[in-house]
């Protein structure tokens, strides 16, 4: 009988949430929106514990929270730049809350990341900040390994000239 138990189920939120979390976040630009479909991702995998196999929850739940992400990407239906387009230059007028240059910096990044078209911000999350191969992006998207390749370029790419003013 496969399935996942209720102790696999802990060990999977134990060592996947933070994951989950961050790449909803670097997707979506949002605390909240991130924590909510990372929240709701964990739900739907305790929901069909009995249906997917250990080993493979974690394809499953970035599938899912992907899919999550990419339902509230089209809520918001606001994509500020598209997939041709040139993206806007960022605002560097810092946050007045936000005390340190690192924070700073996230910020910059998240702010920058919210920009891409949303096919180069999620081959970027991840390649670059979930450090998935090629192979496992290939399997969770459903898209060739390169295209996947040429859309981290573009988007690594378009980061680049986003984030150029701030480089040095």
């Amino acid at each position: 009988m496969g399935g996942i138990d209720e102790r696999e189920f802990i060990g999977i939120v134990e060592d996947l949430y933070g994951s989950i979390y961050r790449m909803a976040l670097s997707v979506l630009g949002d605390e909240g929106e991130a924590c909510d479909v990372t929240q709701e991702s964990f739900e739907k995998l305790w929901r069909e514990r009995r249906r997917v196999e250990a080993k493979a929850a974690a394809a499953w739940l970035r599938r899912t929270a992907l899919n999550l992400c990419f339902d509230v990407l089209r809520r918001r239906s606001r994509e500020s730049v598209s997939e041709e387009g040139e993206p806007e230059p960022i605002d560097p007028r810092p946050d007045p809350l936000e005390g340190s240059l690192r924070e700073e910096r996230v910020r910059l990044l998240r702010e920058a990341l919210g920009r891409l078209p949303i096919r180069y911000r999620v081959a970027v999350v991840l390649k670059d900040i979930e450090g998935l191969s090629y192979e496992e992006m290939s399997e969770l998207l459903g898209r060739p390994v390169n295209t996947l390749k040429s859309d981290v370029f573009r988007g690594r790419r378009m980061l680049r000239k986003l984030l150029e003013p701030y480089l040095g």
